[in-house]
């Protein structure tokens, strides 16, 4: 892993003196905001994804002005990355509607929160056992 990443490990399991596991049980978490607030985008969140995937299969600088192009036509005309691209068929050649799904799907998008739950998890195990 790289420094960010072992820096804010450090900082979970030190500077901030279990905190997070006092946060954590009180975090609320409003599903439908939180895809209101995804949807705010029209896709364009996703658009990075896209490229990435598209490069696999054509050179990245081609993928790239294939997106940046998508990206302009639905900012202009205010509507969703995936219409545009739904639309586009020089992307349709290089990915499928299932593959579009899949890019588009943000629980896809998770990075590292896994290994940060984990963490979490650990701590309140440690906290709970040492009392």
């Amino acid at each position: 892993m790289g420094s960010s990443h072992s820096r804010i490990d450090a900082g979970l399991d030190g500077r901030f003196d279990g905190g997070l596991t006092v946060l954590v049980p009180q975090l609320e978490i409003d599903v439908q905001r939180m895809r209101q607030n995804l949807d705010l985008t029209n896709g364009l969140i996703f658009a990075e994804s896209i490229t990435a995937a598209l490069g696999e299969r054509i050179s990245r600088s081609q993928a790239r002005k294939l997106l940046d192009t998508a990206v302009e036509r639905a900012a202009k005309e205010k509507c969703g990355l995936r219409k545009v691209l739904d639309e586009n068929p020089e992307i349709k050649k290089h990915l499928s509607p299932q593959e579009l799904e899949k890019l588009f799907d943000p629980r896809n998008y998770s990075g590292t929160s896994g290994h940060f739950i984990d963490l979490v998890i650990e701590k309140h195990k440690s906290d709970t056992h040492s009392r």
